[in-house]
């Protein structure tokens, strides 16, 4: 007996697609940073939104100079974090 395995692809659509560096400066206040999880959304001009992103580990892009597992958001940090989001042209808002 002949066994004949059909696979269909599953494509995702990566052309309608926006990466964003997004750039995160927290205070140099005492208290100014935060264990709290971070999300963001951006909003075009007409409102349209994002999907919320989290900011973490996972999409953080460290410095050659950063320790790769230290906390993130704390008092006087930089970081910048990479997300790939649905193409909403160009950002008015951030939340």
């Amino acid at each position: 007996m002949t066994q004949i395995l059909i696979l269909f692809p599953v494509i995702i659509s990566y052309c309608l697609a926006e990466v964003w560096n997004i750039y995160v400066h927290t205070g140099n206040e005492r208290f100014a940073g935060t264990d709290s999880n971070i999300y963001i959304r951006l909003f075009n001009a007409k409102d349209e939104s994002t999907g919320e992103y989290q900011l973490t580990h996972s999409n953080w892009v460290p410095d050659s100079n950063d320790f790769p597992l230290r906390n993130l958001f704390e008092m006087g940090a930089h970081e910048r974090f990479r997300i790939r989001t649905e193409d909403i042209g160009s950002v008015a808002k951030i939340h």
